[in-house]
């Protein structure tokens, strides 16, 4: 089921999964629940950002499912919920698809790296998160002791 955000009417037609590949040394592709509203935006060959272990990847569709696959050994509850959509419209062709699963199989190289070498150097740009402190944070900083500063969450603050 997926939802149009714009009168939230949930429609049978839009695909609730993504199989995606990742550019990391796994040779199988991962399934990923897309949220409400990115079901009816993601298409194959779009990057998804995913959360993988403790940190979120770029992540390519390769497949696009209505319901989990046979194959998959998980319970609905396992599959992890995608955090975002990259690209509106696709990045990758399907031409480039098949020929980046060919050479994945033929020189036994896991699809997500071979995707991410296929494409435009700079593409999967990591994402940084800048902060900058308050006048409050400083005034806090300023009331912190000298052994409070010391401890991990004082030295976090004074960064």
């Amino acid at each position: 089921m997926a939802a149009d955000t714009s009168r939230n009417i949930v429609t049978a037609t839009a695909p609730q999964y993504a199989e995606v590949a990742v550019p990391l040394r796994v040779m199988q592709t991962f399934t990923y629940r897309l949220p409400l509203g990115l079901r009816e935006e993601a298409q194959i060959g779009a990057r998804l950002l995913v959360p993988f272990g403790r940190k979120l990847l770029t992540a390519y569709i390769v497949a696009l499912h209505h319901e989990i696959e046979a194959g998959v050994e998980l319970e609905e509850s396992e599959i992890k919920e995608a955090e975002a959509l990259l690209d509106v419209e696709p990045l990758i062709s399907t031409e480039v698809l098949e020929l980046t699963r060919w050479i994945a199989d033929y020189y036994a190289a896991p699809w997500g790296e071979v995707l991410k070498a296929a494409l435009p150097a700079g593409l999967n740009a990591t994402i940084e998160q800048i902060l900058s402190i308050t006048a409050e944070g400083r005034d806090e900083i300023a009331k912190l002791s000298t052994k409070q500063v010391s401890t991990a969450k004082g030295r976090a603050l004074t960064l």
